[in-house]
């Protein structure tokens, strides 16, 4: 937990925030401004700033095979009706479907 979840701030000020904090990490003087602008502690701006590090950096380092990775349930009557559509569109490659 950030912290965050004890604010009035809303969702999309939340993730406003945690961008701040994040991009203007390294910046002399940032976490202070930051914690008078929003009300917030100094050690909660910290957390929220690991926390949101570790969030993209797990996104952004997920394989494409990964990201991908869907499982799809079809039932006999999909089946069949994607099987009719296929000979429609394409009967020549289906010869040998029946």
């Amino acid at each position: 937990m950030t912290g965050l979840h004890n604010t009035d701030l809303t969702t999309s000020q939340k993730i406003e925030f945690s961008a701040k904090v994040l991009a203007n990490q390294g910046l002399h003087g940032s976490v202070t401004q930051m914690s008078q602008d929003y009300g917030l502690s100094r050690p909660t701006l910290y957390r929220v700033q690991e926390n949101t590090a570790e969030i993209l950096f797990q996104h952004f380092t997920q394989t494409q095979e990964k990201l991908k990775a869907r499982t799809i349930t079809v039932d006999q009557v999909q089946l069949e009706r994607s099987i009719i559509l296929k000979k429609s569109v394409n009967p020549a490659s289906n010869q040998n479907l029946a």
